[in-house]
């Protein structure tokens, strides 16, 4: 295995790190206690010295620091790694009426109809029964997430909620056959700079709505929390974690998903 990889393999005070985005709910404590490992080490890039942006795994994240556990394994990249994808976002249970309603309740934050400077204002398109609503948000404020985006997303949670849909192939899953969308909406582009602006100003984005595609990713480590409980240094919980990842790719428990994903265990 690439030194590199193995290298961007480390063990991190949870106090260092810090989710773009808030949280959806928080497991049971007690349900997670039965837990003995962490499935997949944690994503994160370095901010400053001591200080990480977390870009995925938030749930599990917030639930890990609810218990009380301090220290987690991540795997470290550098935001030149790392591509923000614009996926669309199914809306459950929203219709034509929702929107006007929504429209009408939040006048000051959103309207269909922006004026002649529309270069000057954030836009998302909302797609319903094939009819496109091309939505403006009055303001940003551009120190992470804006009112207007929490706005937009808490309504829809509330009323419905909401499902990032990766790919066509996401249709036609047996969850979308229970639950289909009726309507979806394209966000417009967010750069690595309102995630850590996000961050900064404890301005954090609505749960799921944004992913992050890594070069290289290791999935399936399996940790045990044990030994992150364990009154030993952070230097011997790594060495633990990268003699754990090099013994299963000796046994020949690694594969590969499109050359650049490690899937161990499998």
């Amino acid at each position: 295995m690439n030194n590199e990889i193995l290298k961007a393999m480390r063990i991190l005070p949870i106090e260092q790190i810090f989710p773009f985005e808030l949280c959806s709910k928080i497991d049971d404590s007690n349900d997670f206690q039965e837990i003995n490992h962490i499935r997949h080490p944690f994503l994160v890039s370095k901010i400053s010295n001591e200080k990480y942006i977390l870009l995925e795994q938030s749930e599990e994240f917030y639930t890990l620091k609810e218990t009380g556990l301090t220290q987690i394994p991540v795997q470290i990249v550098a935001f030149e790694q790392l591509q923000i994808t614009q996926d669309r976002i199914g809306l459950y249970s929203f219709n034509q009426d929702d929107l006007q309603e929504m429209l009408s309740e939040e006048s000051n934050k959103f309207s269909l109809d922006n004026g002649k400077n529309s270069d000057q204002f954030d836009s998302i398109t909302v797609e319903i029964d094939q009819m496109k609503h091309r939505l403006f948000f009055k303001f940003s404020n551009g120190n992470g997430c804006s009112d207007s985006i929490s706005s937009f997303f808490k309504y829809i949670a509330q009323n419905g909620g909401y499902r990032m849909v990766r790919g066509e192939q996401s249709l036609s899953d047996s969850l979308m056959k229970i639950q289909p969308f009726n309507s979806t909406v394209s966000m417009m582009k967010i750069n690595y700079q309102q995630l850590i602006d996000a961050v900064r100003t404890e301005q954090l984005f609505p749960p799921e709505i944004i992913h992050i595609d890594v070069d290289v990713r290791m999935l399936y480590v399996d940790f045990p929390i044990s030994v992150l409980s364990a009154d030993i240094s952070i230097n011997e919980k790594e060495e633990f974690l990268k003699e754990l990842i090099m013994l299963r790719e000796q046994a020949e428990k690694t594969s590969f998903y499109q050359g650049r994903i490690y899937l161990f265990n499998r």
